[in-house]
C-alpha cells in the first residue's frame, strides 16, 4: 500500500503551528521564570549592554521576567496566540536592538537570556543575532497565521457576506 502523503492537511500544519507555539512559550516561560528569580543579576546584565540609564535597569529588571511569563503564557492559550506572538515579536525587538546597540558600541555582555541558572555564556554576536532572527521569524510567522487564519475562516464561510447584509 503505498499512500501518498499529503503535506497541505490541515492537520498537518496544525501541528506545525502548533508545536511552533510551544517552542516560543517554552523559550519565553524558562527565560522569565530564571530571571525573576535574580532580579539584581539581571539589572547588572541589563547595564552591562549600556544602552539605558542604570535607574531604568533597575525597573527593566522587574518588569521583564514577568512580561516574558506573560507572553509564554499567552503562546500557549490558543485564543490569545496572536498577541503572545505580537509580544515576542517586540521582546525580540527590543533584545535584538539593544544587542545591536551595544555590540556597534563595542560593548560585548553576555546574552543575559536565560538569567543565572541557565546561561548559554554566549556574548552578544553573530551566533547571538542568528538565534534571536531565528526566534523573530517563527515569531512573526504565528503571529500572521494566528491573526490571519481566523479572517481567512470568516471570509471562506461568507460570514462577512451575510454581515454585509444585516446592516444594510
Amino acid at each position: 500500500m503505498n499512500k501518498k502523503r499529503n503535506l497541505s492537511s490541515p492537520s498537518r500544519w496544525r501541528w506545525g503551528w502548533l508545536s511552533l507555539s510551544v517552542v516560543l512559550a517554552v523559550v519565553f516561560v524558562v527565560a522569565g521564570s530564571t530571571k525573576v528569580l535574580y532580579p539584581t543579576e539581571l539589572e547588572k546584565a541589563i547595564w552591562a549592554y549600556h544602552v539605558i540609564p542604570p535607574r531604568y535597569a533597575h525597573w527593566g529588571s522587574l518588569i521583564l521576567p514577568w512580561g516574558e511569563l506573560l507572553v509564554g503564557g499567552l503562546l500557549l492559550w490558543p485564543r490569545r496566540r496572536s498577541v503572545g506572538a505580537a509580544g515576542a515579536i517586540l521582546l525580540l525587538s527590543l533584545f535584538t536592538a539593544a544587542g545591536i546597540l551595544a555590540w556597534t558600541q563595542g560593548f560585548r555582555p553576555g546574552c543575559g537570556c536565560f538569567g543565572r541558572v541557565l546561561e548559554w555564556g554566549q556574548e552578544i554576536g553573530p551566533t547571538w543575532l542568528v538565534r534571536n532572527l531565528l526566534f523573530m521569524v517563527g515569531a512573526v510567522a504565528l503571529f500572521l497565521h494566528s491573526f490571519l487564519h481566523p479572517l481567512r475562516e470568516a471570509v471562506s464561510q461568507g460570514s462577512f457576506s451575510r454581515m454585509r447584509k444585516e446592516v444594510s
